[in-house]
């Protein structure tokens, strides 16, 4: 057994016999995972795998927490704001189909919530094991798009603005759909030592996100993973594994600045990176750059608060105001906007809150929570609501966080459960079950 799952054993409401239909759930829910990342057509593999994952729930009965209803409400507002802003545009296909999705993306939200609030561990690890495949196999599209390996006409279709999209449409959507398995890959490095498998499995991943120069996505896998280096610290219960984690981020950043070093010395590669670099664009600045847009969009709220519908400021004002938040009231009105925003800071406070829990799945959840804060800080800036991986985070830590809620009061009960000490035999102060723990122990 490997150190990261040593740290993570069985969940306690883990069946010890799954059924059939449990099965069936955890093995249509890798094979989703895994097509995940091939969305260069639409309907994409992932569209159609999730129905079956909803009718392999159904088979293998699966759970729908009280507890997921405020979120189910949440969103729900969130798109009956959208279809009755699309009232005064219905004729219109594209429109509907944007909202169709948005609600679709929705759904998923909530089945992953119910799905990952049982059997966690095994689910969780099925996800990561699914998330870094479909990683290799983007990051391969990448390369060959990039380097144009396979043709100009390939190329093409793998790139966008000679920055590598792979199976995605976006190379913003590429660099930060990678993160996760990255930080997956750092976290596990961490807690088994260097091994090569895992050290080229990072450094390739590392490589694709690069190759996207999306520069949000090269700030979120930083402050990612020195978040998750720094929260593994502050959970550690020995002295010489926060040595060890301390030491792992020295090297690390010392392995990656070499590794970029190595990438500048193409020609094709430091010329782009250099001009990603800027701190502003070209589309950023003026009154109708990036945020001077934001400032229209923000105005235009009070004189819309049913919403423009899909689509029309970016037709009013030839570009979208690429900052989510905004959109959502833009686009779906006041309801619409607030609903995002209210699910956004519940999830953010489940988050936040529970990744503190030590529960048999705290490490597995210590990674999602902080690329999920990350991608939030993002959506400022670019717009991520139709993200899939964005509704799978946000899955992912409302099912988590159920099952963290259910875990402490399933403590709570043992130990209400378990005798009172003699008060003639209490053992000394610092000595027996009932010692004071030190933080992190």
């Amino acid at each position: 057994m490997s150190a990261l799952e040593a740290a993570a054993p069985r969940s306690y409401d883990a069946p010890l016999v799954r059924t059939s239909g449990e099965r069936l759930i955890n093995t249509v829910l890798f094979v989703l995972i895994c097509s995940s990342s091939f969305i260069i057509v639409e309907p994409a593999p992932y569209e159609a795998i999730f129905i079956f994952l909803c009718v392999a729930g159904a088979i293998g009965r699966m759970r729908v927490e009280p507890t997921v209803i405020p979120l189910m409400l949440l969103l729900l507002f969130w798109n009956l704001s959208g279809a009755v802003a699309l009232l005064q545009l219905i004729e219109d296909i594209v429109l509907v189909k944007f909202i169709i999705i948005s609600i679709y993306l929705s759904m998923t939200a909530v089945v992953f919530a119910c799905l990952f609030a049982h059997d966690c561990v095994r689910r969780v690890e099925l996800m990561r094991a699914g998330y870094i495949f479909a990683g290799v196999v983007v990051t391969i599209a990448g390369i060959i798009g990039y380097f144009k390996i396979g043709g100009e006409a390939l190329a093409a279709k793998l790139t966008w603005a000679e920055r590598a999209t792979g199976t995605f449409k976006d190379p913003n959507l590429l660099g930060n759909w990678l993160i996760l398995p990255i930080v997956y890959l750092f976290q596990r490095l961490l807690m088994e030592g260097i091994r090569v498998r895992t050290t080229a499995l990072a450094m390739f991943l590392l490589f694709g996100l690069l190759l996207s120069f999306s520069r949000a996505a090269w700030g979120v896998l930083v402050f990612a993973s020195l978040a998750t280096m720094a929260m593994m610290w502050l959970t550690a219960t020995t002295t010489k594994f926060r040595m060890r984690i301390v030491t792992f981020t020295i090297v690390a950043a010392l392995v990656i600045a070499a590794g970029v070093a190595v990438m500048l010395s193409f020609e094709s590669i430091r010329d782009l990176m250099m001009t990603r670099l800027k701190v502003v664009q070209s589309y950023d600045a003026g009154p109708m750059g990036r945020f001077g847009r934001h400032i229209i969009g923000f105005l235009i709220t009070f004189d819309h608060p049913a919403g423009l519908g899909a689509f029309e400021f970016a037709r009013i004002y030839g570009e979208a105001a690429h900052n989510t938040f905004l959109k959502s009231f833009v686009t779906y009105g006041w309801l619409g906007g607030l609903s995002y925003l209210s699910v956004v800071l519940v999830t953010l406070w489940l988050a936040v809150r529970n990744m503190f829990v030590r529960t048999p799945w705290q490490q597995l959840f210590i990674p999602i929570s902080i690329t999920y804060v990350g991608l939030i800080g993002e959506s400022f800036i670019i717009d991520i609501d139709h993200w899939r991986h964005f509704h799978l985070l946000t899955g992912l830590v409302w099912g988590l966080s159920i099952a963290t809620t259910r875990y402490k009061r399933h403590r709570a009960q043992e130990r209400a459960a378990m005798p009172e000490p003699d008060v003639l035999s209490v053992a000394p102060v610092g000595v027996g079950p009932y010692s004071p723990r030190p933080f992190g122990a």
